[in-house]
C-alpha cells in the first residue's frame, strides 16, 4: 500500500509538473499576476518568444512589482539581452510600462539607458513616442539619457513625441528638459514641421506657439 500511495504522489506531482511547465510565461496575463515565488519556478529565465522577446523584457513591460524584476535579474536574466530588431528589456520598459520604480531599478542593475536597437532607438526614443507618463521620460534623462540622440533619418526623441506621442505633456516635458528644438533631420525638417504636419496649429495651438519659441532660439 506505501509503495502505490508514493507512486500517486509521484504522479500528482508530475501532473502538476507539467500543468505548470506548459503555462505560457509570454503573455500579459501571466506578468500581470506573476509573483516572486511563481518567478523563482521558470527553468530558463533566458528563454525567449518568438520574436527574441525575454523574460525579463515580458516581465518589465506587464509587471508592476519590482521584486519580480529584482528576482529574474537574480536568477541570471541578462539584463542588457536583445530581441531579433535589437530591442532590450529598458527599451520595453520605457514603451509601455508607466511606473518608474521599473526603469530606476533597471538602469541600476545595470542596464545601458542609451543601447541603441537596430534603428538606432533608444529608450528615451520609445517613451517619448509611446509612453503617456511624463515622469518616464524625466527618469530616463536624469539617469543619463541623451535627450538629442538621433535615430534612423535624423529623428530626435522630441521629434518622435511631437508625431507620434498624443500626450502633448511629453513634448512639453522634452523642452523642459533641454530638447533641442531646432536641431534637423536628415530631410531638413525640424520638430516645428512635423508639429504643422499634425496641425498642431488647429488642434494644440499653445503647445505649437511653444515649439514655435523654441525653434527660433
Amino acid at each position: 500500500m506505501k509503495k502505490i500511495f508514493l507512486l500517486k504522489l509521484l504522479v500528482l506531482g508530475l501532473m502538476f509538473g507539467n500543468a505548470y511547465a506548459q503555462i505560457d510565461i509570454f503573455t500579459e496575463d501571466f506578468w500581470k499576476v506573476a509573483s516572486v515565488d511563481t518567478v523563482a519556478r521558470i527553468d530558463d529565465v533566458n528563454a525567449t518568444d518568438e520574436y527574441g522577446k525575454t523574460t525579463l523584457m515580458w516581465a518589465v513591460s506587464f509587471s508592476d512589482k519590482v521584486p519580480v524584476i529584482e528576482k529574474l535579474i537574480e536568477m541570471g536574466a541578462d539584463i542588457n539581452a536583445t530581441d531579433e530588431y535589437g530591442g532590450t528589456a529598458l527599451m520595453n520598459a520605457a514603451s509601455i510600462n508607466e511606473l518608474v520604480p521599473i526603469i530606476e531599478k533597471l538602469v541600476e542593475l545595470g542596464a545601458d539607458v542609451n543601447a541603441r536597437d537596430d534603428y538606432n532607438s533608444t529608450a528615451l526614443m520609445f517613451a517619448a513616442a509611446l509612453n503617456d507618463n511624463p515622469a518616464i521620460v524625466e527618469k530616463l534623462v536624469e539617469l543619463g539619457a541623451d535627450i538629442n540622440a538621433r535615430y534612423n533619418y535624423g529623428w530626435t526623441a522630441l521629434m518622435s513625441a511631437a508625431y507620434n506621442n498624443y500626450n502633448p505633456k511629453i513634448v512639453e516635458t522634452l523642452l523642459k528638459l533641454g530638447a533641442n528644438a531646432s536641431i534637423k533631420d536628415d530631410h531638413g525638417k525640424t520638430v516645428l514641421d512635423y508639429a504643422k504636419e499634425r496641425k498642431y496649429e488647429k488642434f494644440r495651438p499653445d503647445l505649437y506657439k511653444l515649439l514655435q519659441e523654441a525653434t527660433s532660439h
